[in-house]
């Protein structure tokens, strides 16, 4: 299988989709314990993540449109984006992701520091613990406590939240 159908450009997406590669890398990843992956398709996928990456900032930019919406969950931006492919990286554990991985997370680490969406706190907290950074963590979780309405009488020891139409923007 050819990788580079999917990552490249298209007459109907001229940029070419980040969330597709994104996808694609964490599916791969998953199949390849039952099947041979190529590995050429994997070093395809992380050059052109690498590509999506602000060499300043470390966030991954959003491009390109994905033919279901549903494929994105919630995520609309590029702090979400950034927190799904840091946590792709972080399961993949390919070498050659490290640099990404580690601009990854200091876009994250950054956008920690900033009012969040629920949603991109939620996705923060994952992130931060799949990377094993307790300090950020610990701080994502205070701030998702606060935002805790009560604590849940249907599942003991967890939260609930209520997410305002202007939490999703």
């Amino acid at each position: 299988m050819e990788l580079s159908v999917l990552l490249e450009k298209s007459k109907r997406d001229p940029e070419g989709s980040s969330w597709l590669t994104a996808l694609s890398l964490y599916t791969f990843q998953k199949i390849k314990q039952y099947t041979l992956v190529d590995p050429t398709v994997i070093n395809q996928a992380l050059i052109a993540l690498e590509k999506s990456q602000d060499l300043q900032s470390g966030c991954f930019k959003v491009s390109g449109t994905l033919f279901n919406s549903e494929l994105k969950g919630g995520a609309e931006n590029e702090i979400s984006f950034t927190a799904y492919v840091v946590a792709i990286l972080m399961e993949t554990n390919y070498p050659g992701a490290q640099t990404l991985l580690r601009n990854g997370l200091g876009c994250l680490d950054a956008a920690s520091r900033r009012e969040q969406t629920l949603y991109n706190l939620a996705l923060l907290f994952y992130a931060f613990s799949l990377s094993g950074n307790e300090e950020r963590r610990n701080a994502t979780l205070s701030k998702l406590k606060k935002l805790a309405i009560h604590e849940s009488k249907n599942f003991p020891g967890t939260l609930d939240y209520q997410m305002s139409f202007l939490d999703s923007q």
